[in-house]
């Protein structure tokens, strides 16, 4: 489970958690293993965040920011997907 709101703190799971909104600057409880924030971030840098709307200097949208939020999100749902379901993927044919 990804960025699902009101999940912080991540309980145990079968699998992984990240946390939603509503975890935006805790890492502490952020994430089932405990450990897979710090991994997550190592990998993909600082986790850009949803929770407020992104305005640029102008007061506008940036959609750039919400291009690359999006972006990380698939790539992050993309490595642990692979991480944690590759072979049980891989020997159903999907």
């Amino acid at each position: 489970m990804v960025n699902v709101p009101f999940t912080w703190p991540a309980s145990a799971v079968d699998g992984f958690l990240i946390a939603g909104m509503d975890a935006a600057a805790r890492e502490d409880g952020m994430t089932y293993p405990r450990s897979l924030v710090s991994e997550v971030q190592e990998k993909f840098g600082r986790l850009l965040l949803d929770h407020s709307f992104p305005l640029d200097s102008d007061g506008l949208i940036d959609l750039d920011y919400v291009r690359r939020a999006c972006a990380q999100r698939v790539e992050i749902v993309r490595w642990l997907t692979e991480r944690y379901l590759g072979d049980w993927l891989r020997d159903r044919n999907y």
